[in-house]
């Protein structure tokens, strides 16, 4: 077997990072994605996501 066939492809690897990265206007805080809307802010967890 070859070296390339166990590289990740490099596409696929930014694509799933660049999702994960996006902002959710449905999780403000950012507890559940962990990408608050304010990007200097903690994500911060309270008693509805519990």
């Amino acid at each position: 077997m070859s070296e390339g066939k166990h590289r990740r492809p490099r596409d696929l690897v930014d694509a799933i990072i660049a999702e994960q990265r996006k902002k959710d206007r449905t999780d403000v805080l950012g507890s559940y994605t962990g990408v608050p809307w304010d990007e200097w802010e903690e994500p911060v967890q309270d008693a509805d996501d519990l």
